[in-house]
């Protein structure tokens, strides 16, 4: 269903997005990414894997063919930044507010860990809060997948128009963004620029305590054309919705985590694992 009114929640989380949060993380100061010629699709993995809580894959990202443009399993041993942005900054800005990111081995769809992220209790609207890892890339896709896996460990937003946090995104520029944003209204995927909010409430669902795959796919139509942007869950159509203009003007950076996360809401912490991106997927 599109929501026909805007959300102060909404509103307030994306306003962070498009102007605020990414001075405070000062995105447009990073290095741009490396750009891989050979990029993966939505079957780019050698096998297939359960969503059940605590499930394990032997996947990783040394095993996909053809390769994507970046892919990150968080297996090793080292800082879970390793291969993001955010690992060349210190202190890092993609912390705000007492967020947390960190390793977590309880929690993992590839064993032996998964990257976590967490913001404390945000009493009211006027607090906020992020725990992200971002990575910018340096060429325009006319087509772009990002695809993850995520365990919502807990989260709590008690009011309805007020509230809620994003936990995957796709930025173009300070211009346009794609997100998939928890709030008590649903899960969302709502496109954004600097003068229009759009959202649509997912027909998939991803609840709390169950490893999910979700996927975000953004068609930039880069040519001129009518773009689209698609959520799906467990690889079935959730949400799809017209690109708002400006999706493809900039490189796109990806962001997943808890970003932008708004009072009033209790703790927020979830489980990331084998993210993958391609940009002009074959």
């Amino acid at each position: 269903m599109l929501l026909s009114y805007r959300r102060f929640a909404m509103l307030g989380v994306l306003a962070c997005a498009l102007a605020s949060c990414r001075s405070l993380l000062k995105i447009d100061d990073q290095p741009a990414g490396t750009v891989v010629t050979e990029d993966a699709g939505l079957d780019g993995e050698t096998e297939e894997r359960g969503a059940d809580a605590g499930a394990a894959s032997k996947d990783s990202c040394e095993g996909l063919w053809p390769p994507p443009t970046f892919c990150a399993n968080f297996d090793g041993e080292g800082d879970i930044r390793e291969g993001w942005d955010n690992a060349i900054a210190d202190p890092d800005p993609g912390l705000l507010g007492n967020g947390v990111s960190e390793a977590d081995t309880a929690f993992f769809m590839s064993p032996p860990r998964a990257a976590a992220f967490s913001t404390p209790d945000l009493l009211d609207e006027s607090t906020k809060a992020s725990a992200v890892l971002f990575k910018q890339f340096d060429r325009i896709a006319k087509t772009l997948i990002v695809e993850l896996w995520i365990r919502v460990e807990t989260e709590y937003f008690p009011d309805i128009e007020r509230g809620g946090v994003s936990v995957a995104s796709v930025h173009f520029g300070r211009d346009a963004s794609v997100h998939i944003m928890r709030a008590k209204l649903g899960v969302q995927l709502v496109t954004a620029t600097t003068k229009l909010v759009d959202a649509v409430i997912l027909e998939q669902p991803f609840q709390v305590g169950a490893w999910k795959r979700i996927s975000i796919i953004v068609d930039n139509t880069a040519d001129g054309g009518a773009g689209t942007v698609q959520a799906l869950v467990d690889r079935a159509p959730a949400a799809k919705v017209a690109a708002l203009p400006g999706f493809a003007t900039k490189p796109p950076s990806v962001w997943i985590g808890a970003y932008g996360a708004l009072g009033p809401a209790g703790k927020f912490r979830a489980q990331f694992d084998d993210v993958q991106v391609s940009l002009d997927p074959r």
